[in-house]
């Protein structure tokens, strides 16, 4: 007979062995986050004659990628396997603080457990430039976290090229790990208009869609008219998103806001043979985000990574609003390691219609009817999560190599994310339904009432004027 003492031991055997096995599996499938290929690939860099002088000295001149809207980049098959894609690139970007051109996409990490390997050179779109004589260069590739165990992993390419002017297209040849396949495409090179960022702030925002069955139009352009005019009030100069799918009222509101220079919108699609709900995680979020970190680096020093629904609002010793430039200053985010993000934990607002309809928070006449909902939800739940878990991040871009959904997954050089206290520093603001839960009072957004009363004014005056949208119908 078997003892029930050594009986207790096989079973916690067993369960160190299995727990050891997942561990082992989880590793296996997230094989980026291999510290070793970090190392060499910021080695390599930093330590290259690309790197060794200032990248200021680079001399290439700007694209017209201006701050309106965007060139319109498709994802590009560079091969397949079995019929399906095996190696997908978004966009290719002249990156001036790295001297290098950064390739963003996506593969399959079904058919290819590490990504693909990638040389490129420069072609031209003229003519008389004779390019092809160029050497190919090894390109490094990384893959990117938070597949979430799908079939399409996001990955990054660091060329070792430099165009020298707007003209130019990268050629990119990509092969399978195991030479079953490979393939060839031409990129444009997207340059951004100056070596140095402005110290403003921008966000980027995953990808836009409209669900008809979740609301009507005009709820859907309250809500995003909100969402861009209260975020610039906390201080974020223009904003980038990616459009999946809107129908044309409100893509006409979305052209109103790039006319004036705020807004950067990009069409967002996914290879053909992709399936958007199986494939790959949340329609390509983690592609995105990075897409947006290298698009954005060159022109705003400070990113933030939010969806419609979210405003980071950080705040003062007497718990007031205040500017995301300011917070940057004041909690100390550097250039050069040091603090390269601040953390804010993440808080709800859940809809209360009772305090919405009790006029207990007094509107201008011409705003009755708007759900304001930064005005009319100022309670919250008390328990907030812990950091990491559904939070979003203020960072200086040119510290980011990789961006994660809800934290700094990697950084050029060895540095930290303070996590503000959501009690007198800072609270992610998430406007959505949530489970039930005890309720407390938050002011924070109080100090900003007149301010956004007449943002909001504004906008449905030059709504109504421009297309008949009513903002509060």
């Amino acid at each position: 007979m078997i003892s029930l003492k050594f009986r207790r031991y096989l079973v916690i055997a067993i369960c160190l062995l299995c727990t050891a096995a997942c561990y082992v599996f989880y590793k296996w499938m997230d094989f980026d986050a291999n510290p070793i290929r970090h190392y060499l690939a910021y080695d390599y860099y930093f330590g290259s004659p690309l790197m060794s002088s200032s990248y200021s000295q680079v001399n290439v001149s700007s694209s017209v990628h201006t701050a309106t809207e965007a060139s319109s980049p498709s994802p590009q098959t560079v091969f397949s396997l079995v019929g399906k894609p095996v190696l997908v690139l978004f966009s290719a970007r002249f990156d001036f603080q790295l001297g290098l051109i950064v390739l963003v996409g996506y593969f399959n990490n079904r058919l290819s457990k590490q990504p693909p390997r990638v040389t490129c050179r420069l072609s031209s779109l003229k003519s008389s430039t004779n390019l092809d004589a160029r050497p190919w260069q090894q390109a490094v590739g990384y893959s990117m976290h938070e597949g979430h165990y799908m079939p399409y992993d996001g990955v990054l390419y660091f060329c070792p090229v430099v165009p020298t002017e707007s003209s130019y297209l990268v050629e990119v040849n990509g092969v399978d790990v195991s030479n079953r396949a490979s393939g060839k495409i031409k990129l444009p090179v997207h340059v951004a208009e100056s070596s140095k960022p402005a110290d403003k702030v921008a966000a980027c925002i995953t990808a836009l869609r409209y669900l008809p069955s979740e609301e009507s139009e005009n709820q859907f352009i309250m809500r995003l008219v909100e969402f861009i005019e209260v975020n610039r009030l906390l201080g974020v100069e223009h904003f980038y998103f990616y459009n999946m799918s809107l129908p044309s009222k409100i893509s006409a509101v979305m052209k109103h806001y790039i006319g004036i220079g705020w807004i950067t919108v990009t069409p967002w699609s996914l290879a053909e043979g992709i399936d958007l709900d199986k494939d790959i995680h949340y329609y390509g979020q983690m592609v995105i985000l990075n897409d947006c970190l290298y698009s954005a680096r060159d022109r705003y020093r400070l990113l933030t990574f939010i969806d419609i629904d979210e405003m980071l609002v950080p705040t003062n010793s007497k718990g007031e609003a205040i500017n995301l430039v300011k917070a940057a200053q004041l909690h100390s985010l550097d250039d050069r390691g040091g603090n390269c993000a601040l953390g804010f934990r993440h808080g709800v607002f859940p809809p209360s219609p009772k305090q919405e309809k009790s006029g207990e928070i007094k509107m201008p006449t011409s705003l009755i009817g708007c759900k304001i909902v930064s005005l009319l939800r100022r309670r919250r739940i008390k328990s907030i999560l812990p950091f990491t878990e559904r939070s979003k991040l203020l960072v200086v871009a040119r510290q980011i190599k990789e961006i994660g959904i809800h934290f700094v997954w990697n950084s050029w050089q060895s540095c930290q994310t303070k996590q503000l206290s959501p009690i007198s520093e800072g609270l992610l603001h998430h406007y959505r339904h949530w489970a039930a839960g005890e309720m407390i009072e938050d002011q924070s957004m109080k100090s900003l009432q007149r301010d956004i009363e007449t943002a909001l004014i504004g906008a449905r005056d030059r709504l109504k004027h421009l297309f008949g949208i009513d903002l509060c119908a």
